[in-house]
C-alpha cells in the first residue's frame, strides 16, 4: 500500500441527504462532514463522563478482541468507571458498544438527532463508547454503515476502503481483521 494522509478522505460541508446518499453512502466512500448541525446538539458540551455517572451495571472491556483473543470484560458500575476516568486511571478499561445508553439515559435521546441530517435508514444501531485517553479498538470491519459522532474528547480513526478488506488478515476472533506486524 502507498502512503496515505488524512487528506485522502474528503472533508466537506453537509451536502444534503441526496448527495450524501448517492456520492458517499451507496458507493461506500468515507467522508468527514464538518460544520454539520451536530455542533448545535445539546450533547456537545453536555455529554461529559460526569453526565453519565450513574449506578447502573456495565461490562468494561479490559482487552482488545481485534488483537488475537476474545475481549475480556469485568462487571462494574458506570459510576465507578467514571470515577476512575476522572481520577486519570489510564488502566480503567473501555466501555465499548454500550447499546443500552438511551435505555439507561432516556433524556439523552433528545440531545442528538442524526435522523434529522441523515434520515432514519442510515443508522440502525446506536453504540456508545467511553474510555480514557489512548483507548484503542483494533482494526476491524463494520458490516453496516457507521456514523461516528464525537461529542467529547478526540478520536483518531483509520479508514480503509472496502476493496482493501481482502488484504487484511482475519484474526482468530469472529471475522475481525488485523494488519500483520
Amino acid at each position: 500500500m502507498g502512503e496515505h494522509t488524512p487528506n485522502d478522505i474528503p472533508r466537506i460541508p453537509w451536502p444534503g441527504v441526496a448527495v450524501f446518499s448517492s456520492e458517499y453512502v451507496y458507493p461506500r466512500r468515507p467522508v468527514v462532514i464538518s460544520g454539520v448541525g451536530c455542533g448545535r446538539w445539546p450533547a456537545v458540551g453536555k455529554w461529559t463522563p460526569a453526565f453519565f455517572k450513574a449506578d447502573i451495571p456495565v461490562q468494561i472491556s479490559v482487552s482488545n478482541e481485534e488483537t488475537a483473543a476474545p475481549t475480556r470484560k469485568r462487571p462494574d458500575t458506570l459510576a465507578a468507571f467514571v470515577d476512575r476516568l476522572e481520577a486519570g486511571d489510564k488502566h480503567s478499561g473501555y466501555l465499548k458498544q454500550f447499546d443500552e445508553v438511551f435505555d439507561a439515559f432516556p433524556e439523552a435521546r433528545a440531545d442528538v438527532s442524526p435522523s434529522d441530517l441523515f434520515g432514519p435508514e442510515f443508522y440502525a444501531a446506536t453504540y456508545f463508547w467511553m474510555g480514557p485517553a489512548g483507548s484503542r479498538t483494533g482494526l476491524h470491519s463494520d458490516d453496516e454503515h457507521s456514523l461516528l459522532i464525537q461529542v467529547f474528547g478526540q478520536k483518531e480513526v483509520y479508514v480503509l476502503p472496502p476493496e482493501q478488506r481482502p488484504l487484511c488478515y482475519a484474526s482468530a476472533c469472529a471475522g475481525n481483521a488485523r494488519v500483520p506486524s
